[in-house]
């Protein structure tokens, strides 16, 4: 849901270690009326995103399994793709408290960089989303004896003066 003009929250509910939620962009507008959905524009290359990431409940930015975007669509070549962009390594604070810029020219994926590094190609993308776990998440299909709540919060960061997302980002 929508906090104010500049942010939005994700609640969740997690019945079972594998449960897995998801904040999803789509390249394209499917959904809305022609006359009102945004222009498709897949080519990310020039796109800077900062925003403040707060959450609780959920698996931490700096754990295994915490909080990754994954990009899907065509490398430089157009074959699919899909990368997996940690959020923690594009994070500056802590790991339920933090800053993220994320810039789509320099994007890399992987667990631990540099040794993990699989450099994102921006110019073709079709989906993107940030997953959400709950803390025991395993990827199993085990029940939690009882539900499990967690919140993820995106804000627009301010723009400062100077470096990334300086002038308008």
């Amino acid at each position: 849901m929508t906090t104010g003009p500049d942010a939005m929250r994700a609640d969740a509910v997690f019945y079972g270690s594998g449960d897995l939620a998801g904040l999803i962009w789509d390249a394209a507008d499917q959904w809305s009326h022609p006359l009102l959905a945004y222009e498709t524009a897949r080519d990310f290359r020039q796109c800077v995103l900062r925003f403040r990431w707060r959450s609780g409940g959920l698996r931490r930015l700096d754990e295994t399994h915490g909080p990754t975007l994954t990009i899907e669509g065509r490398d430089a070549d157009g074959a699919p793709r899909a990368w997996y962009v940690r959020l923690w390594n594009y994070a500056s604070g802590g790991p339920e408290d933090a800053e993220i810029v994320l810039d789509f020219a320099a994007l890399e994926g992987g667990f631990r960089l540099p040794d993990d590094s699989d450099p994102v190609w921006a110019g073709d993308v079709d989906r993107m989303f940030i997953s959400l776990v709950p803390p025991a998440y395993d990827a199993g299909d085990s029940g939690f004896a009882a539900p499990v709540e967690g919140w993820a919060e995106l804000r627009r960061d301010r723009l400062r003066r100077g470096g990334v997302g300086a002038g308008g980002g």
